[in-house]
């Protein structure tokens, strides 16, 4: 009996030694998918719509995925479906490529919405290992829900879908209760700025200089609802510092700040509306200092 009990445990440790993260350059895992970019698109073209899971942020490649189909003359839309706010747009009648960070958050009736038209071509990531568990074997294998899985383990951090996660949750998972203006994180904040144009950039700088101008009054209040600047006075000051020319343009520039909850706004009765930027002030003067540093 000691003979047997005296020998070591059968297991992979005894063979292969631990991963170390640390030692896997996430370069070389982000080229080895821009590799298959090519393939993925032809499984899109045969009508399979793919969803990729494993460990690690899957934004970045994703979004590379999303500008690699744009350059070939496709209509992409990248949708942040982990926003707390987030709601299904408008899809276009023409064939159109969806990109979607963390499908796992809509429910069923919205992804049966999607795939019902063969015109509408998704890539999406999950993080819930749960995700498949909302699919029957007969909804795996039917035309309705054609899925193909991959594996697309980045060992990247969640900075950006963890910032607008509710830390008053054991699951951290966004409270759909949650409005649009809820307070956004310094790190997210930087995020979305990083991705917009410069003119983006200049509209946030000209928005957020007049609400530290309003905290810095002595009788300043909490509410960042009396902090909003008039849209009326924002599109003057836009195209008094040629942000904007016109109102399209400006609402163009500010629908990128909306989409990730950048901006708030509220119609005041009789007033119109008004904007502001749901972010503490100690931030805001920090990201405002530093963009005026890079223009």
């Amino acid at each position: 009996m000691d003979y047997f009990n005296s020998r070591p445990t059968q297991t992979s440790h005894n063979v292969f030694p631990p991963i170390n993260v640390a030692e896997i350059p996430p370069s070389s895992l982000r080229l080895s998918w821009h590799a298959l970019f090519p393939r993925l698109l032809t499984q899109l073209h045969h009508g399979f719509n793919l969803v990729v899971y494993g460990a690690g942020s899957k934004r970045a490649v994703l979004n590379a995925l999303a500008v690699h189909i744009n350059a070939l003359q496709h209509t992409v839309l990248v949708l942040n479906a982990f926003h707390p706010a987030f709601t299904l747009p408008d899809i276009p009648q023409s064939d159109v490529y969806l990109v979607i960070h963390n499908i796992d958050a809509l429910k069923k009736a919205q992804l049966a919405l999607l795939t019902a038209s063969p015109r509408v071509h998704i890539v999406a990531s999950v993080d819930n290992i749960a995700f498949p568990h909302q699919w029957s074997l007969s909804d795996m294998f039917s035309r309705t829900y054609p899925w193909l899985y991959h594996d697309l383990t980045t060992f990247d951090s969640y900075h950006f879908e963890l910032a607008y996660a509710d830390r008053t949750s054991l699951t951290g998972a966004p409270s759909k209760s949650r409005s649009a203006s809820t307070l956004v994180t310094e790190v997210a904040a930087r995020h979305i700025l990083v991705s917009v144009t410069q003119k983006a950039k200049n509209l946030f700088v000209l928005l957020a200089t007049h609400q530290l101008q309003l905290m810095q009054h002595p009788d300043a209040t909490n509410d960042p609802e009396q902090l909003a600047f008039d849209y009326n006075s924002l599109f003057l000051a836009a195209r008094d510092n040629f942000v904007a020319s016109n109102d399209t343009a400006l609402r163009a520039l500010m629908s990128e700040f909306r989409d990730h909850g950048l901006i708030a706004s509220v119609n005041h009765a009789g007033a119109g509306e008004a904007v502001w930027i749901p972010l503490r002030k100690e931030a805001l003067e920090k990201i405002v200092h530093d963009l005026k540093k890079t223009t």
